[in-house]
């Protein structure tokens, strides 16, 4: 994919060799649960997650500082609900390293995927993507506050809460709080010209 700057990241493609800076923090309750999956128990985990789940869809957030990677941001092609099917969008979603928390790092890599993943004049960041997309959405747990303040700086609008089983975590059922940000070059700035549920 391409890759994207920030002043203090680096947003660039997963590789086997990040293994052990995932592992480092998708070991911990506190990242997974809120993400909703089930904490790493291995390297072997979290070099499955760079190889089968990551391409085409997700950036490692590497400081540029150090050189570490500290999280994990991607846009992944999944539904908010049938009244959007006829639109391009995709679910935003994010983690990061705990270690790293309320500095502004996530909103920092959101802005700049967001830009790249709305802009009309750049040709798509991923194979996956045909063009800009119409829309992003994400979803957290109610008590993920952190998640909740991310997604209040990005401008994301508040949908509605759902109660369903998540998969990743046994099938427990768990309420989720939806949003979505509607592609400002599509719809331009009125919500009234956005799809309602």
């Amino acid at each position: 994919m391409k890759t994207l700057e920030t002043d203090r990241l680096m947003l660039r493609d997963w590789q086997p060799a990040d293994c052990d800076d995932l592992f480092a923090y998708a070991s911990l309750p506190e990242v997974a649960l809120n993400a909703g999956w089930q904490p790493h128990k291995s390297i072997e985990d979290s070099l499955a997650a760079i190889t089968g789940l990551y391409p085409d869809c997700c950036y490692a957030l590497q400081l540029r500082e150090t050189g570490r990677v500290i999280g994990n941001i991607g846009f992944y092609n999944t539904s908010i609900c049938r009244i959007f099917q006829c639109l391009d969008g995709r679910e935003l979603g994010f983690d990061l390293s705990p270690a790293f928390w309320g500095n502004g790092l996530m909103t920092e890599a959101a802005q700049a995927l967001i830009g790249a993943l709305f802009d009309p004049k750049s040709s798509p960041i991923s194979p996956a993507l045909r063009g800009p997309l119409d829309y992003l959405w994400f979803a957290h747990f109610p008590e993920n506050l952190r998640s909740r303040r991310v997604g209040e700086r990005l401008g994301f609008r508040r949908l509605f809460s759902r109660a369903h089983p998540v998969a990743q975590l046994g099938s427990a059922e768990k309420t989720e709080v939806f949003y979505l940000l509607a592609n400002p070059k599509v719809f331009g700035h009125s919500w009234d010209q956005c799809p309602k549920t």
